[in-house]
This record gives structure tokens, sequence and C-alpha cells, in this order.
């Protein structure tokens, strides 16, 4: 704090102390008063002049300052402590229209009390009068806003400083100083006298008047931020404590200014009669971070020069930093107040003058977006350029937002179309579950125009996507013909291997040639990825995998590798070689789970829902397959949840939650849903809940037309589609074993020995079998799944080789390895899942529920090897009551021996 005394000989007196004079002024008496934070220095000298006026030494004390410093606070303060001194206090100020005329009537009064009537109202006489009578009793002048009273009081003031030396009045004298109007006011004192200049509070200052007013927790939360976005102008400090005091909570605090603080912005900017003030803080907010004294002259129209002044008329006044930029709160307070034209006009002129200059799209279009329109022709390329810009910075929200004000800103019919096609892209990447009803409206454009390259090749892909095979065979014809570039060939190729895989039964043309050199920069999986479909229907299944691959390690998580990335996983998951152990996993998972677009997490989440309904993890499943589903955010079914979504019903539906899944077999389907393999999981899912639901002929013919469906394209996928397996385990729950083994074997030969599928082909083959063929096969599908770890399907496994064991009288290996099911199944949490009967025919279902409670009880124990005095021990009962118990439950069942209950064991 800088403080400059004309009298260098005058000192604090001794019993003024530094840290009592706080304790003496008391607290804040107004709103926008605030504690007298940092301000000791100023204090001490005002003490000292009222210390020394108290013993008959006078004298003048000027105070200055910019508006908000806490001016007239200080001479409160003054005030209270000239009382407690025994002064007289006379007291104006000059933004009072009565305090002019009061000022002089105290003053004659107070004469008048002390040595008689007052002859006239000269100020010069009365100044003279109250200089010989304060020998007598000492008086303190207090003037706030001193130039602003009438001329009368400001001769007072003038002539009683040049008496105030000669005896025991005391003045102090303030007024606002001010860049725009001069630091003289139109006050001429005279004699000597000392000045205190008031200067912003500093970091430690806001932080103390902080700590004064709130609670510790809320002080240490908050104070990091005030003075950053505040500065050290006092009311304004004031006034946002204010806000605080009443705001529901500090983050309503955080979350804008609140009217205090508005309105205490608002008087420091009118407070100076100065229009240009309050634009040149308007031009300031609407610029921003992008605002420099040259582009501010030309938005607003002033020479550089005035520019500058009233820049340090802001920066006095503490609502502009040193760097010419308005703090972040000020800028916030300045912006919510202006008027909404005002705001529109000054940002069109801030994007014509940022344009001229070369600035960035993102930076012009930020103020073209706040304007309600644009007529400038160069508007609407500026917000597509600012779009890309966003895009490349992932904003997708903000990229559509500024291609729509594009489009209704576009008057030609080509730009237009090509802003709806990129229009497109930005909801495909962010949205692409919600893009219907904008493909559908720009394909007709498309078709309407005859527009050819690389947009009718996209627009093919997304109509794939949507499951449309006409619509995407139809945009793919004009796209990719003689003439076209390599990037326009390499998007009809992408488009060409999408629509093959997704509709594999039709294929969309004759592929283009491609080049080498025309792919191996930007699109290096290309050349793998066109033969996948092929190879998938009708190829060798170790070439697929293998060029898969290829794939998955040349592919970047970006859009234009989406397509690849997504047949590559569908061919692995396929062919059952989605696994853990292969050595491109970790990095695909890796790359895949970085992305930013909605769609790679959505195929990673969706793969790995997959395995986990392959190990028989169902609520890892739903849970995986849920993530993907959300990912999509909305839309109906299609090839992007198509996967997830099936496994999700196939999930539930093991875990006995019956109704979700018919309620997700309501939706409505695409046309051309069943044209695809992606239609064929539906169909799979379907089939699972039927089998389930008591309706084993309509779970057959869905399976059936998936076989005859497959068989058409020639394709394979035991992974995703092992309808032979399936379908042969309807036939052993409608009793028809010899088709239930024929079924299992056909599809044995076609998948390797470890994979899933041939473990559950192996289980229900196995009960077709005698004992003695199933006991071996068993015992190689339970150590093929020992080498995946512990699963569902190895506890269901371990269930049937158990069975089989005790139909082969080894009763004690079969009681061994029952336990082992029983132990894992509880590991994994799923016991109900594990008993799940897939061979048991309806007709003895129904007698074994003539069973009592109890002979249930027994008749399991009995089927799984135990003896009568085992189940004796084991229920409590004796010998004698499981004998009774046995010879009733032949009875109900139609059987003679005890092996029989083997059958039965899964239903009682």
């Amino acid at each position: 704090m800088v403080l400059r005394c004309m009298n260098p000989e005058l000192t604090p007196a001794p019993e003024m102390q530094r840290g009592k004079l706080l304790q003496m002024v008391g607290e804040p008496a107004t709103p926008f008063e605030p504690k007298l934070a940092e301000r000791e220095a100023e204090l001490l000298v005002i003490a000292d002049s009222i210390a020394q006026g108290s013993v008959g030494t006078g004298g003048m004390t000027v105070v200055t300052g910019p508006a908000g410093f806490g001016r007239s606070a200080l001479l409160r303060a003054a005030s209270r402590m000239a009382r407690d001194r025994g002064l007289q206090v006379l007291f104006a100020s000059g933004d009072r229209a009565d305090d002019s005329s009061t000022l002089l009537g105290t003053a004659r009064r107070l004469i008048t009390d002390r040595i008689g009537d007052v002859p006239h109202d000269d100020p010069a006489e009365l100044a003279a009068m109250l200089a010989r009578m304060s020998r007598l009793t000492p008086v303190a002048v207090i003037a706030d806003d001193a130039n602003l009273l009438d001329p009368a009081c400001r001769r007072f003031l003038e002539e009683l400083s040049r008496l105030a030396g000669s005896g025991a009045v005391l003045g102090v004298v303030a007024w606002r100083s001010s860049v725009l109007t001069g630091r003289a006011p139109s006050l001429s004192l005279r004699g000597p006298y000392r000045r205190v200049q008031l200067r912003p509070l500093s970091a430690g200052g806001v932080s103390e008047l902080f700590r004064s007013r709130l609670p510790d927790d809320l002080y240490n939360s908050l104070i990091g931020q005030v003075y950053p976005s505040i500065g050290g102008n006092a009311s304004l400090l004031a006034a946002s404590l204010d806000d605080l005091v009443t705001a529901a909570s500090a983050a309503q605090w955080q979350a804008g200014v609140g009217p205090e603080f508005s309105r205490a912005v608002q008087h420091l900017l009118y407070l100076h009669d100065s229009p240009e003030l309050l634009e040149v803080a308007q031009g300031l907010a609407v610029l921003g971070d992008h605002c420099d004294p040259a582009t501010l002259s030309r938005v607003l129209g002033f020479s550089v020069a005035r520019l500058s002044e009233l820049f340090d008329e802001l920066i006095a006044i503490g609502l502009l930093a040193p760097g010419h930029f308005l703090r972040s709160r000020v800028q916030a307070a300045v912006q919510a107040a202006a008027e909404p034209a005002v705001v529109r006009r000054l940002n069109l002129r801030a994007a014509e003058v940022l344009h001229e200059d070369g600035a960035s799209a993102t930076v012009v279009a930020r103020h073209l977006m706040a304007n309600a329109e644009a007529s400038q022709s160069w508007a609407p390329d500026v917000l597509c350029e600012a779009a890309e810009e966003a895009l490349r910075e992932r904003d997708f929200e903000a990229a559509a937002a500024l291609l729509n004000v594009a489009l209704d800103w576009s008057t030609a019919p080509d730009a237009r179309g090509a802003i709806r096609a990129r229009l497109l892209d930005v909801r495909w990447l962010s949205e692409p579950g919600r893009i219907g009803d904008l493909l559908a409206s720009l394909a007709g454009n498309v078709r309407e125009s005859g527009l050819a390259g690389e947009v009718p090749a996209r627009l093919a892909r997304m109509m794939a996507w949507q499951v449309r095979a006409e619509d995407a065979r139809s945009l793919l014809a004009l796209s990719g013909g003689d003439g076209t570039g390599p990037r326009e060939r390499t998007e009809h190729a992408i488009s060409d291997m999408w629509i093959r895989h997704v509709f594999p039964g039709t294929p969309a043309g004759a592929p283009v040639e491609l080049a080498p050199e025309q792919v191996i920069g930007r699109s290096p999986w290309l050349l793998q990825a066109v033969t996948l479909p092929r190879l998938l229907a009708g190829g060798s299944p170790e070439q697929a995998a293998a060029r898969a691959i290829e794939v998955l390690q040349r592919i970047v998580a970006r859009a234009s590798d989406l397509e690849a990335g997504q047949v590559a996983i569908f061919t692995m998951l396929a062919l059952e070689c989605f696994e853990q152990s292969q050595p491109w996993y970790e990095s695909f998972v890796r790359e895949a789970g970085s992305s930013d677009l909605p769609q790679w997490h959505l195929l990673l989440d969706a793969a790995q829902a997959t395995a986990a309904l392959w190990r028989g993890d169902f609520v890892q499943a739903e849970t995986l397959a849920q993530q993907a589903i959300e990912a999509a955010r909305g839309g109906p079914w299609s090839a992007l949840v198509a996967l997830p979504r099936a496994v999700r019903m196939m999930a539930l539906t093991e875990q006995g939650r019956h109704e979700e899944v018919a309620a997700e077999l309501t939706v409505e389907l695409p046309e051309d849903f069943l044209r695809s393999p992606y239609g064929l999981l539906h169909l799979r899912a379907r089939a699972r809940h039927q089998l389930a639901t008591g309706a084993p002929q309509s779970a057959a013919d869905d399976l059936r037309a998936i076989g005859d469906i497959l068989r058409s394209w020639g394709m394979e996928a035991p992974g995703l589609l092992p309808w032979r397996s399936e379908l042969a385990e309807v036939a052993l729950r409608q009793g028809d074993p010899e088709t239930a083994r024929r079924l299992t074997r056909e599809h044995l030969a076609l998948v390797p020995a470890s994979s899933w599928s041939s473990s559950r082909a192996i289980r229900v083959l196995a009960e077709t079998l005698p004992a003695a063929e199933g006991l071996p096969l068993l015992r190689e599908a339970v150590t093929a799944l020992q080498r995946h770890g512990e699963s569902l399907e190895q506890a269901r496994t371990l269930k049937v080789l158990a069975r089989t064991y005790q139909r082969a009288g080894e009763l004690a290996a079969g009681r061994d390895v029952q336990r082992r099911a029983e132990k894992l199944a509880r590991r994994r949490g799923a016991e109900p899942a594990v008993a799940m009967a897939y061979s048991a025919p309806p007709a003895r279902t129904e007698r074994a529920t003539k069973l009592s409670r109890a002979e249930a009880k027994v008749a399991r124990l009995a089927s799984q090897g135990y003896t009568n005095r085992e189940i004796s021990s084991m229920l409590f009962i004796t010998m004698s009551t499981v004998e009774q118990h046995l010879t009733r439950i032949y009875r109900k069942l139609g059987i003679d021996r005890r092996d029989a209950l083997d059958a039965l064991t899964d239903s009682l």
C-alpha cells in the first residue's frame, strides 16, 4: 500500500497499535461495505490525524481512489474514530443532494451554539469562525465525494484547508479518482495535507476478507477461485460475499454470478457517466480470450488512443486485468446484463473483423453462432470448417450444432447436400442409433441428384447397418465407377465388403479393382478385409480366421475402420476364435477401449458378452450386452445392436427371466432382417426362449430356418449360430435321440474339439449314447473345458458325466463327479442354471410331480448313487423310512430299478 504524506514529520500516535485498529472501527454498516481488510496503513494515517486534532493540532488528509475501493467505508471508520476521541464531527457526501446544504448548516449551528449568532453565510467566514472555535472544541470535518459538493461547500473546504494548521480543525476529504475525468477535481486545497491513495486489495487481502465471513470448510474450497475471477475491488468482493451467503450452496455460487455481484458491476460501469466505458466492457466480454486492442477498436469503432484511456479506467477500478481481459466473473456479469440486441450486433461485427484478420474458423464461428442470422456469403463455409475442427476434438455435439446452423444459412442445393451428408456422418459417430430419418432423407436427395462418388458409398454402408438391402445396393451402384479417384474407389470397396457381409445371399455387384498403392496408406487392412465375407461364406475357416487376425492387427479404432473391425470380429466369433489367449486380443481390446466412438465400445462389449455367454457367465454376458446396447444410444434393431441384443436375450433366458425376453421379442424388426446373419441371431435367441418356455416345436422351426438360410449362403457360424447342436437339444427334449445324435455329430465335424460349442454338443450326444460310449467323450470334453478355466459349461458337462457314470454302474465315480459339479456351480453362483434339464421327456416329468417333497429328496439322492444308509444319515430318517419312500417312488414313476431314477434327476 503506497502512502504519501505531505508532512513527513507527522507520525502515528504511540497508543495507536496496528492490531487494535480494526476493532476500533467496528463491523460494516451497509450491505456493500466490506470489512476493512488490508487497510491498516491508511487507518494509521487517519488515526494519527485524529489523535493530533484531539490535542489541538489540526490538519487535512485527502483520501483518493477509484470507485469500489472502500473509500466511503474508510471515511465512515474515520467518523467513528473521531467521535470516540471526543471530536465534533461534520460529515457530508457529495453524492447525496441534501448534504451540501447540511454541511454548511451544521457548521453554522455548531458555531452559534459555541460563540453566538453568526452574522452571515459566507463560506470563508464560516471556515474562519470554525477554526477559531476549534481551539475550544476540536472539530473534524469529513467530506466524501467532496468534488461533487456545491460551490459554497467546496469553497468552505478550500478555506478550511488553509486554516486547518492554525487550529484544531481536522479535515478528511475524499473523492473518486478517474483516468477519464483526471485526477485533479474541481477543488483546490491549500496548505500541507496528507494523502492516502487507495489501491485494490491483494490476494492476501481478499483472503483475509473472505476468511472473516465464511466457515473454514467453505473458505478452503472457494478461496483459490476468488482473486483470479474477481480481483481486488472491495465493492465487488463484498457483493460476491453477499451472494455467497444467500446462495443455496457453494456449487450454485460457482455456477454463475449472483444478483448482488451483477448490480455491483453495473454500478461501477454506469457510475462514470461514460457510455463508451460500458461499450468497451461489453466488447471485451464478447471477444473474450481472443481480444486485443487493435481488434476491439475496429469492432467498436474507437480510436486506439481512446481505447487505451478506457482500458486504463477499467484497470484502475479493477474490472480489467492488466493483460486486457475481463476477470471471469466480471465477464459473466457483463454478458448477463447486456441487451440481446447489443450482444448480437457485437458478435456479428466481431465475426466480420476476425474473419478479415484470418482468425481460426472455430473463433469466428463462435461469434456467428451467437447471432440469429448472418448475411455474409462466407458464413456457412466458416461454420462447416469449424465443425471439422470440433470433430477433430471429438466434440460431436458442437459439430452437429454448427452444421445445423450452416444448413439453415446455405441456399445452394449442392452446398446443402454436402452439409447434410456431413451432418449424417456426425450423427452416426455420436448417436448411431438415431440416424434413420436423416439417412432416408439424404438418400432420396442423392438419388434425385444422381450424385456420384464417395457420398453414395458412405450412405450405402449406413443403409446396410440399418439392414436395408435394396437401398444399400442402389446407392452403392452410384459410386466407384470408371474415372473415379482412389478415395472414391476405396469408399466403394469398403461399402461393397460391408454389404456382402451383412447380406451374404445377395451380392452387391462387381467389386472394384484396387491396387495396393491406393489403399496401403489410408486403409492397409482393406485388401485382407474384402476377402472375409467370401471366406466365411463357403471358404476355409482357417483362412478366414487368419485373414481376420491380419485385419485386427492393422485397424485403428476410428470411423473409417469400423466396418472392417466389425467383419473381422464377427468372423472370429462365428468361428469360435475370440479368445483372451490369442496374441492379438490384448492389443485389440486396448485399441477399441481407447476409442471415443460409441461403435467401437459397442463392438468390444458385444464380443466380450458373447465370450461370457460361451462360458456360461450369464450375469456378465447380460451386463456387457446391455452396455453395448446403450452405446448405440437408441434406435431399432439393426446390424449395430443385433449381436448384443441377441446375447442379452439368451443370457436372460438362462437366468429364467422370460417375461423380459418376451417383451424384447415384440420389437418390430427391419424388413430385410432375416436376409442377414444379424437377423439369424435374433431367431436363435427366440428359439432359446421358446425351448425354455415349453414351446420346443416353435424352437425347432426357428433353428431349422437358421440352418436352411445358412446352407443357402454356404456359411457355417458355430460360435454364433450353432443351429445343429441346439436343434439336437430340442430333438432330445422331444424324445428323438436318433436325430439328436445325427445333428450333434454333424456339428462336431465342423468345429475344433476344444471349442465351446463342441463341449455342448458332446454333452447332448453323450445323453443319446450308451454310457460306455458317452463316458470317453464327456471326459474329453471336460479336459478341453479345463483349459479355458472354470466355467458354468464345465459344471454342466460334469453333471452329465456324473449321470453317465451312474448309468454305467460306477456309482462312486458318479458321486465324486457330482460333488465336483455342485461345488463348481456354487462357486459360479449358478446352481439353478446347472440343474436345467435338456433330456427329461415331458411324460416322465409329469409323473415326477406326483412325488411328495420327502419322496423327491430321497429319489434325487438315490439317483446320484447314494446308499440307503447314506440317505438315512443325510436326511435324518430311519433306514426303514428310506426303503418305504423308494417303494412308493418306484410305483408312482412306473419304474422297477434304482438306476432308472437317473433320467429323472433334474425334474425331482
